[in-house]
């Protein structure tokens, strides 16, 4: 369900028909994906918001520490972008208030180190993540600057078809930002890396700020999230 605003922004679709599907879906144990779903499309299509207000209310209503501090993250930022258009009217709920990008970073490594600290001390925290990746993915460093590695690991089911992953970046409007892989290329089992330099597809660089990625590979997708900070 990760992928659908990206999907949508892909497409040029209805992100008010995405949201309305989404707001659809009744069952429990999807309660916290279909929120976290909204507010990312909201905040990909600068509802801002409306995204501080949806991500205090999966602060309130968490799954676990994880996911709650992550919120706070995304939530800064809207209102840090709020901020930058010059926007009055802001949300009085948003917990973390910067009004620039050293501050937002600032936050962003703060809430970073508490994750640190909890799946260090308490493992059982990660257990209860809710599952949004189909293969293994992650990226190194993360925070970074200027460059990450993006490695992925390929199960045997998967490659044996040939895989010609695909690999983008993705802003946090859902804007395609860079092409790494293309699906070109095929690759087999095990485990792979692609370098991403910070740059778009016009080789300029892209400026602070959280990034998403998604691979694809067969019947396979990931959605990761990354901060390049300057």
């Amino acid at each position: 369900m990760a992928f659908l605003p990206f999907v949508t922004f892909e497409l040029g679709d209805d992100v008010d028909e995405l949201i309305n599907y989404l707001n659809s879906i009744e069952h429990e144990s999807l309660k916290y994906t279909v929120r976290s779903t909204i507010a990312n499309t909201k905040m990909f299509s600068s509802r801002y918001n409306e995204a501080i207000d949806l991500l205090e209310e999966i602060i309130l209503d968490h799954p676990n520490n994880i996911e709650r501090l992550f919120a706070e993250i995304d939530q800064a930022y809207c209102y840090l972008r709020l901020m930058e258009t010059g926007t009055r009217s802001v949300s009085n709920v948003a917990r973390r208030r910067p009004r620039d990008m050293d501050e937002f970073l600032a936050i962003q490594q703060e809430i970073m180190d508490q994750i640190t600290d909890l799946t260090r001390d308490n493992p059982e925290e990660t257990e209860t993540l809710p599952e949004i990746i189909e293969f293994s993915v992650t990226n190194f460093p993360n925070p970074f600057n200027p460059d990450t590695t993006i490695e992925f690991t390929l199960p045997a089911d998967v490659a044996t078809g040939h895989a010609l992953p695909t690999l983008t970046i993705y802003n946090v409007r859902g804007q395609r930002v860079r092409t790494l892989l293309d699906g070109s290329r095929e690759f087999g089992a095990g485990r792979h890396s692609v370098i991403w330099n910070g740059q778009d597809d016009n080789g300029r660089s892209v400026s602070s700020g959280v990034y998403f990625y998604r691979l694809i590979a067969g019947d396979d997708m990931a959605v990761r999230r990354m901060l390049l900070m300057k």
